[in-house]
């Protein structure tokens, strides 16, 4: 092909295969040569996630119109709620052993502030609780030992381990529960504002906490979580159980290893009826 070009085109040709050769060159090594930014963990870092210092700054700048009530020192708490499981539904097979009960757990923040975990300094697993206060110029609060980071590979990201519990009891016509018979103790959670529990709390323009990242998880007032039924671990395998009535159970900050002002309400649960394979809520 060079010889049909005549010496002037050889050389052009060859001067513009020079030039593509050096920009691909140039490319290719400014893209191996960069190094992704990481987070405390090593996980890929996401630059338009919010630093902590940011979060610090928003959640002290909205604590200040929101939380005028108490004095300037009192410690600001979440309060986690927890709704009904709802969504329920019966997958699989007795004969097989993977009858599963699914369901969905949804939780929210009524409390004047918001529920915030770091990982500590020296051991970048091992977690922290914020604590907000009122005054906008104070120190933080620290509470250790609220729980670890592990890692999920089924919902590839960061949990905070152990956060809710899931138990299915059998219960009588009263609706009084009898005995835990299945269930679910080590269930994970990545916490985010993922929906408005209360709007007359906060808006969409007060959402803090929205990425699984180590830096800081957390769950702003007013706002909500929620892992739908499709999602790993948001089961429990019924197949030994015999027809009958029952009750499934969520509790959320089962271990009460985070601080809140009020426990009393991080139980909710939901009556259901089970007869041959099918599901009855009542």
């Amino acid at each position: 092909m060079f010889r049909r070009l005549g010496r002037k085109g050889r050389v052009l040709a060859a001067l513009w295969l020079g030039i593509g050769l050096y920009t691909i060159f140039v490319i290719v090594g400014a893209h191996v040569s960069k190094q992704p930014d990481v987070d405390v963990l090593g996980f890929s870092a996401d630059e338009t996630y919010p630093s902590v210092e940011e979060v610090a700054l928003q959640n002290r700048t909205q604590l200040m119109t929101v939380s005028a009530e108490p004095p300037e020192s009192t410690p600001l708490l979440p309060d986690l709620i927890a709704y009904p499981p709802s969504d329920l539904g019966l997958v699989g097979s007795r004969e097989s052993g993977t009858l599963r009960l699914k369901f969905t757990t949804r939780f929210s923040n009524q409390g004047k502030g918001p529920l915030e975990v770091r990982p500590e300094r020296e051991n970048g697993s091992k977690l922290l609780q914020v604590v907000y206060s009122a005054d906008p110029n104070a120190p933080l609060n620290e509470h250790n030992e609220v729980g670890h980071y592990t890692f999920e590979q089924r919902h590839g990201h960061l949990h905070i381990d152990t956060f809710a519990y899931y138990e299915l009891w059998s219960a009588n016509e009263r609706g009084e529960l009898q005995e835990s018979l299945v269930s679910n103790p080590k269930v994970g959670f990545c916490l985010i504002d993922a929906e408005i529990a209360d709007p007359e709390m906060t808006s969409k323009e007060m959402q803090v906490y929205w990425g699984c990242r180590s830096e800081v998880q957390g769950l702003s007032p007013g706002w909500g979580d929620v892992y739908t039924a499709q999602l790993a671990m948001q089961d429990l395998n019924v197949s030994s159980l015999p027809d009958g009535r029952y009750a499934l159970v969520n509790v959320i900050n089962a271990q009460e290893n985070l601080l809140e002002s009020d426990y009393s309400n991080n139980r909710a649960w939901v009556y259901l009826s089970i007869a041959d394979g099918t599901l009855r809520l009542e």
